[in-house]
């Protein structure tokens, strides 16, 4: 039954350039080293999760990797093409996937992009007190066991992080 889930959004990506598609976008100097931050933190701070999804756009795949260098224990990603320019529905579609067909998940990191991200935080805590999701910004979400977990208020966020 999945209890926390962990929503992060890629770290800052660099500018469009040329004929580049907005999928292939690297992340910038500065969003590499906030993925590193972002690392640190979630290793002394969090626990492990069981799975993590995440887009398989380039910035959302460099920051995942930039978690694991800064030595975050990580299961082997999913990345799941419904993230990448996911609508709030989408969003709750894809996590209600996965927790149907791997029941057992107890700890989701979630790693995508705006706007799915905020309106995703705002839904499941109505309470939230923060203001967006910046690049690399991280909400960790506690369920309070209703079913199912995507519901309305269904989360509280017990702890964040933004560089």
């Amino acid at each position: 039954m999945l209890k926390e889930l962990l929503l992060m959004r890629h770290a800052h990506a660099a500018s469009p350039t040329g004929w580049l598609a907005d999928a292939q976008r690297p992340l910038s100097p500065t969003g590499r080293e906030d993925a590193l931050s972002a690392g640190a933190w979630l290793r002394e701070s969090c626990a492990p999760p069981d799975a993590v999804l995440c887009s398989p756009a380039v910035r959302t795949r460099e920051t995942l990797a930039l978690l694991t260098r800064a030595e975050c224990p990580l299961p082997t990603p999913t990345f799941e093409p419904r993230i990448y320019e996911a609508t709030l529905g989408e969003l709750l579609e894809v996590i209600e996937d996965h927790i149907g067909s791997q029941p057992e998940t107890e700890r989701l990191w979630l790693v995508g992009h705006n706007p799915a991200l905020e309106q995703m935080l705002f839904h499941l805590d109505a309470a939230a007190r923060l203001h967006g999701m910046p690049p690399a910004a991280i909400a960790q979400l506690q369920f309070h066991g209703r079913s199912p977990p995507t519901d309305p208020g269904a989360a509280s966020i017990i702890a964040t992080w933004v560089p």
